[in-house]
């Protein structure tokens, strides 16, 4: 298609505003979560090399991190290996 894309999260904030939502026509019940605008990219564009994901905490099937402490005692814990 050709499409380009791009998150625009500093837009957010304002989407959310009753007269900005009943500028743009968007239902008062309606709440903007990720505003992405689309568009034919006027030139060709180079790939952005992807960051490897952080890993903030692991869980196995069935268990529930209770808290702020259980993340910091992993961090912790990875931290001095």
């Amino acid at each position: 298609m050709g499409l380009g894309t791009c998150v625009i999260g500093s837009a957010l904030p304002a989407l959310n505003i009753f007269d900005v939502k009943a500028e743009l026509g968007i239902p008062d019940s309606f709440y903007s979560i990720a505003p992405i605008i689309v568009g034919y990219p006027s030139a060709e564009t180079a790939a952005i090399p992807r960051k490897s994901p952080r890993i903030l905490a692991h869980l196995k099937a069935g268990q529930v991190l209770s808290g702020s402490s259980d993340l910091n005692k992993r961090e912790n814990k990875s931290a001095h290996r």
